[in-house]
């Protein structure tokens, strides 16, 4: 270990020597990098952590689009029929009304299900990558 240290002696004058280039050095090279740093970005996705031609990535990505298209049209639909049963009355008026909850509770159910697939899916890369 003595030699170790009688080894950096040198370098350790020259440090003491020019401390103020030292200094600016640093300096620079803590702006720099605070620079650089501040445009770092981390994904958290698995799914983008893999390549994109693998078969469950692509699996992944078709259900993903499948059942958010099915919320959409659900959310559009209970629109319609809360709109359309406003404009009703009686009996009418409370069908529309119970289909409109049927479509919001379906709504509600398949965000569950892609909830708990993204959960299983994620599960499923984690252990395929270890």
């Amino acid at each position: 270990m003595h030699r170790f240290f009688e080894a950096l002696r040198p370098f350790i004058r020259g440090v003491i020597q020019r401390a103020g280039w030292v200094l600016a050095l640093a300096t620079l090279l803590s702006i720099v990098s605070i620079s650089l740093a501040i445009n770092l970005r981390i994904d958290t996705d698995l799914a983008n952590l893999i390549p994109q031609d693998y078969p469950s990535v692509q699996a992944l990505e078709r259900l993903r689009e499948t059942v958010e298209g099915a919320l959409d049209d659900a959310e559009q639909r209970t629109q319609e029929l809360r709109s359309r049963a406003k404009k009703m009355r009686g009996d009418a008026k409370k069908r529309l009304e119970e289909q409109a909850h049927e479509v919001e509770q379906r709504q509600h159910e398949l965000r569950e299900r892609l909830e708990e697939l993204k959960s299983e899916a994620s599960r499923l890369l984690e252990r395929s990558r270890s």
